[in-house]
């Protein structure tokens, strides 16, 4: 297998057709529960449907795996962990569904963040984003009545988050993201696990000015101009999709909104470990694959940006492994994307407002961490 190199504004136009109902959460592979981890799952997870028949060597080769991920998280420090050989190894082998909750806690060392109690305290502050907030949950999760609950675990997380860190403008990508944690993980351990994966991956593109989206979606544009300079043309110039709009739909929700449930957590699995470089490579992989679509499509160009961001299952590998394996495959140049990253910046800073985030990192592979742990700790000293 080829593994790539470690590398809202209300005004906006929005993609409405492509949110109306994400798919789920939760992953069919890998889904054989232990007895311990079905017992302790909270009430409000939905619970997948039964598994295919498993071979005898199938469910042996699926307990070998747990049991290794559960020992390796018990051995390891979280901290510095991604960078370890054998931590690489192991996601890439897979990640059962039964310990992923507890695998993205550990891969985002959210638990440095925990400070106990300051939760429930941040979650009990209203704000007056609840009425957008519910409305986008009852479409983006119309069959998971956990998730739209108006005193439900998602709208409190979400009111934590966003009164814990003032300057992120809500979004439904948000709503999706966090979605997504929670339908693996409690409630408290869902919130860390998301405050980490903002901090270190996505949390500038909620900002009030979202430079970080705007840099990203125009080295995406370069990338896929590099891998194939006609499909660019027709997207980008005959159809007129803007590079902004899709990376926003895909990006920021790290796909939720555009994978099949199972294809979706082997991304994020993925993503956790490599970073930005290997969301490129899923939305190259995405519009490799949509090419012969797009071109054969001749009253296509209205419905575009709709049909990537919600795309049919069937344009997807139907085996989420053999998906993985072409999206590490996925040709990109990455030093190149580097070079050129502080370059779009600097014209970018020039024609917006000053106030935008500072970018840290320059790094295509591995976007800034906006939030350090030591940071978090003393932005919610007063809370707790």
């Amino acid at each position: 297998m080829v593994k790539p190199t470690l590398g809202v504004k209300t005004d906006e136009p929005s993609v409405e057709n492509a949110f109306e109902s994400p798919t789920s959460s939760i992953s069919q592979v890998g889904s054989i529960p232990s007895a311990a981890s079905a017992s302790s799952a909270p009430n409000w997870i939905q619970q997948p449907s039964a598994p295919p028949t498993q071979t005898p060597a199938q469910i042996e080769a699926y307990r070998n795996l747990e049991f290794r991920w559960v020992m390796l998280m018990q051995t390891l420090k979280p901290a510095g962990a991604r960078k370890q050989k054998k931590v690489k190894k192991i996601v890439w082998e897979g990640v059962p569904n039964s310990v992923r909750g507890r695998v993205w806690t550990f891969l985002t060392d959210a638990n440095a963040r925990m400070i106990p109690g300051v939760f429930e305290k941040l979650a009990s502050r209203a704000g007056d984003r609840t009425a957008i907030m519910l409305k986008d949950l009852e479409r983006l999760f119309p069959d998971q009545p956990h998730l739209r609950d108006p005193n439900g675990s998602l709208v409190k997380l979400l009111q934590a988050y966003l009164s814990m860190v003032p300057d992120v403008q809500y979004d439904r990508e948000l709503a999706m993201v966090a979605g997504n944690i929670l339908s693996l993980s409690p409630e408290e351990d869902a919130f860390w696990t998301f405050v980490a994966v903002m901090d270190n991956q996505i949390r500038l593109y909620f900002a009030l000015n979202p430079i970080q989206l705007d840099v990203d979606s125009q080295l995406f544009s370069k990338a896929v101009e590099w891998m194939d300079p006609s499909l660019a043309k027709l997207l980008f110039e005959q159809y007129g999709v803007s590079p902004h709009l899709l990376c926003k739909a895909w990006f920021a929700s790290i796909f939720c909104s555009v994978l099949p449930p199972s294809h979706l957590q082997r991304v994020w699995d993925v993503y956790l470990l490599e970073g930005l470089g290997f969301l490129f490579r899923t939305g190259l992989l995405i519009l490799q694959s949509a090419k012969r679509h797009l071109m054969a499509s001749p009253t296509f160009p209205a419905s575009a940006l709709s049909y990537l961001t919600r795309p049919p299952a069937d344009l997807f590998d139907p085996d989420p492994e053999s998906f993985i394996n072409r999206v590490a495959s996925m040709r990109m140049r990455d030093d190149e994307l580097k070079r050129l990253r502080p370059k779009i910046e600097a014209r970018l800073k020039q024609t917006n407002t000053p106030q935008r985030p500072q970018i840290v990192n320059r790094d295509i592979i591995k976007p800034p961490t906006i939030l350090s742990v030591h940071d978090t700790k003393k932005a919610l000293a007063s809370v707790s």
